[in-house]
């Protein structure tokens, strides 16, 4: 169809790369379509869900807003599964000497699955996915595309590795992002006057009612990398004492599990 507007489609969880690159994109005159894996046992997916609908209102409100932002497409884990065999045995192969999140395999066969979908990844030393992160660095094993918007994106090819291309090579990494540390992405948001929504994002894996702990890995990551300003005072008393509050938690869960009888089990899934 003649004149049809090009739509990027983005995986949006409410985090700070997701929600700068939805920002980014918000100022071209194109259709915005995001998505999300709703995925069971992650406890922060119903909290996600509510900060990625409510960033979207706050772009649509901004003046410099251009695009249309598509209602939330929430995939279901479940349509995904079983993961394809290659993506499994990938995976296990690189985390031999890479640590890659578990997510991501999960993650690979949704990009397969959908083609042309951004992930975005900033550039951290500390990266789970490091591999990719020196790939864009190093510019090794990369392919460059450009879209309509005239916005570049890479995606990793063989020349990384093959395990590397089976699992990653369907992500479309936006260069603006992933070429970009937590504090650059910052000063982004302060450059397009939106801190408003840099503080809205989500990014704590063990929410106290509808705040961010304090004391789980991401908060204290969080912490280490920004400081304290994303966590309300609450969330930074606990930050302070973030050893007791996580041991309190990690008793709680114990006591829960064995109530219902499942102790065991955890231990064995966790450990085998």
């Amino acid at each position: 169809m003649e004149n049809e507007k090009y739509t990027a489609k983005v995986m949006w969880t409410g985090g700070l790369d997701s929600t700068l690159r939805v920002l980014q994109l918000s100022y071209y005159d194109i259709d915005i379509q995001p998505y999300y894996i709703y995925i069971r046992k992650r406890k922060t997916r119903d909290k996600e869900i509510k900060t990625v609908n409510k960033l979207a209102e706050m772009i649509k409100d901004r003046p410099s807003t251009k695009a249309n932002i598509l209602p939330l497409i929430i995939l279901d884990e479940d349509d995904f599964r079983p993961i394809d065999q290659d993506i499994i045995d990938a995976y296990k192969r690189l985390i031999k000497t890479q640590h890659i999140s578990f997510q991501n395999i999960l993650l690979s066969q949704v990009t397969r699955t959908i083609p042309g979908l951004e992930i975005s990844f900033e550039r951290t030393k500390d990266a789970d996915e490091s591999l990719i992160v020196d790939s864009v660095i190093t510019q090794k094993g990369l392919r460059e595309q450009v879209d309509e918007t005239g916005e570049i994106y890479y995606f990793i090819t063989e020349e990384t590795g093959i395990d590397a291309a089976t699992v990653f090579g369907n992500y479309k990494f936006p260069k603006r992002i992933i070429e970009k540390t937590k504090e650059e992405e910052i000063e982004e948001f302060k450059e397009l006057d939106a801190m408003d929504m840099a503080k809205s994002t989500w990014f704590c894996q063990n929410p106290v009612g509808d705040e961010a702990c304090g004391y789980c890995l991401v908060c204290r990551n969080t912490v280490e990398e920004l400081g304290t300003w994303r966590l309300t005072e609450a969330g930074k008393k606990r930050h302070k004492h973030w050893r007791y509050h996580l041991l309190k938690h990690k008793i709680k869960k114990g006591f829960s599990l064995l109530s219902k009888g499942s102790l065991i089990k955890y231990f064995k899934n966790k450990y085998k």
